[in-house]
């Protein structure tokens, strides 16, 4: 499959898909988890701490989070724009580690039974983040796919507790 996607291309398409998706978590997440929680928390007790996190975050909060997340992601993008040396690299793990929340997402709704926070978006963007995916595939190394997908976990794991923070606190 030959695209037609360009290092900015990948970056703009990061920045819209992200600005899609986390508008839907952010828009629907707190009435989803007022409906919801009480359900999944009795059929996984082991989410209770996690789905009692979430459930402390209002939907500003998850604004704020959703923009201190924002901030990353542009910046990567803007770096690349400026033709900084290994940008291309950043933006590739950022996008390895939006895929990857995409996938928990398409994996936890049929788990639940239910819609989850985020999905819609993540169907719709389907096509373009596998357009995004095959060409870092054609693009990189295997290796450097590995080091890329490492990197953007762990910031996604490492940041996103941080994000939820920012964003409890300063909703309060």
């Amino acid at each position: 499959m030959q695209t037609t996607m360009t290092p900015s291309l990948l970056a703009l398409l990061l920045i819209v898909a992200f600005v899609l998706h986390d508008g839907e978590e952010t828009l629907v997440m707190q009435r989803w988890q007022q409906r919801h929680s009480a359900d999944v928390m009795r059929r996984f007790p082991r989410l209770k701490h996690r789905l009692s996190h979430l459930a402390s975050i209002t939907t500003r909060g998850f604004a704020i989070a959703a923009a201190e997340e924002f901030v990353i992601i542009a910046a990567a993008a803007i770096m690349l724009f400026l033709g900084v040396p290994y940008a291309f690299y950043i933006v590739s793990a950022l996008f390895i580690a939006f895929v990857v929340h995409q996938a928990i997402h398409l994996v936890q709704a049929p788990i639940l039974r239910s819609y989850v926070p985020g999905l819609l978006t993540n169907i719709l963007l389907l096509p373009a983040t596998i357009t995004g995916m095959v060409y870092i595939i054609q693009t990189l190394t295997a290796m450097q796919i590995a080091v890329c997908s490492a990197a953007g976990i762990v910031v996604m794991m490492v940041n996103l507790p941080f994000a939820h923070y920012i964003g409890r606190k300063l909703s309060q």
